[in-house]
């Protein structure tokens, strides 16, 4: 009697988990299903590169309009010099995110038409396997045609293969020998060619470590090496920059030793050609308002946009002769709300932190 309600309870325990088992497939069951249909994976992988594109097209909109202005303004031909040097200067300051937009919307078109692809194949596969599968069916009945056509041949060769058994058995061992002797030696050659190429991956893992070293190296010594003008190259600005004599402007820099030292050298060339210093109105300052504090990388000069026909040539004979004397720099038409905060009645010398690349 013991064991019998021992067995009754162990079949109402199975039951129960069965029955919980049967819930959670029944509600698994749909996502599963979605899980592993290709066409529904398909769908959500362009849609989350869609999105992507979008998300990149957002995050540069700005640029990518500013870069499009001034490109439409040069194919009409109505681009000043001025224009020209902003839309250089910005196409190479832009090329990272527009290659950025175009490889995302490639993959877009790429990746839906390699899917669309797919399916075509696919339909003709599966076309393929039905055309192949009726050619089975008559080859099939064929077969068993001739399988019973073949009866009495069959019983006719029976005397012929008793005979020929002993033949048989001794050629069948012979070649459990020799294929037994082939798999050891293709054992041995798999080796001997999984050795030559963990050989060959191992120099080549060695001459790309050394090449990325040498590049580390030589970025870490000019990230090391400062930004510098000797008398000479401060003279040629000088020089140049007498033209513009009266230009207003002040001075922007980061809170780095280097860039303050530029500062240093750059602002004493610029009041020697006669250009008028600002003081500095920003919350806060380098020195006694002599510099503002900025987070910017690299050499650029801002001009308002108001005063593009007044200081524009300066702007640009600016930047040309800080390049050319090994300081690249970049001039930038400052909108009113893309520069907030920035005085607009004079030019902007941005000297910002050494840039990474």
């Amino acid at each position: 009697m013991g064991k019998a309600r021992i067995i009754i309870r162990i079949l109402i325990l199975a039951s129960n988990r069965a029955l919980r088992w049967s819930l959670v497939s029944s509600v698994l069951s749909p996502l599963i299903r979605v899980w592993n249909n290709l066409t529904a994976l398909q769908t959500a992988a362009v849609i989350s590169t869609l999105v992507l594109t979008i998300g990149a097209i957002v995050e540069y909109w700005v640029k990518l309009k500013l870069l499009a202005s001034l490109l439409l303004k040069w194919i009409l031909r109505k681009s000043t010099p001025f224009d020209r040097c902003v839309l250089k200067g910005l196409l190479l300051h832009s090329l990272g995110p527009i290659l950025v937009v175009l490889g995302i919307a490639g993959e877009v078109v790429f990746e839906g038409r390699t899917f669309v692809v797919e399916d075509s194949q696919e339909e003709r596969a599966r076309n393929t396997v039905g055309s192949l599968k009726g050619q089975a069916e008559q080859a099939d009945e064929k077969a068993k045609k001739a399988i019973a056509d073949s009866s009495t041949a069959l019983s006719q060769a029976t005397e012929a293969l008793d005979k020929s058994e002993k033949a048989q058995e001794s050629l069948s061992n012979a070649l459990a020998l020799a294929r037994d002797a082939r798999r050891e030696a293709d054992s041995f050659e798999a080796e001997i060619k999984v050795a030559k190429q963990q050989a060959a991956d191992a120099e080549s893992h060695l001459a790309e470590a050394l090449k990325q070293t040498a590049a580390a190296t030589a970025e870490l010594n000019r990230l090391k090496t400062a930004r510098t003008l000797n008398k000479e190259q401060l003279d040629r600005i000088s020089s140049a920059m007498k033209k513009f004599a009266g230009t207003p402007y002040d001075l922007w820099i980061t809170a780095d030793s280097d860039s303050a030292a530029l500062l240093e050298l750059i602002d004493p060339a610029l009041r020697a050609a006669g250009w008028k210093f600002n003081i500095n109105a920003g919350f806060f300052s380098y020195g006694p308002g002599k510099a503002g504090l900025t987070t910017q990388s690299g050499v650029s000069v801002h001009v308002p946009q108001e005063h593009i026909k007044e200081w524009g040539d300066a702007t640009v004979a600016l930047c040309t002769v800080l390049t050319n004397e090994g300081l690249p720099a970049t001039p930038f038409q400052d909108t009113p709300e893309g520069e907030k905060g920035m005085p607009r009645d004079r030019i902007h010398v941005i000297i910002g932190s050494k840039p990474l690349n």
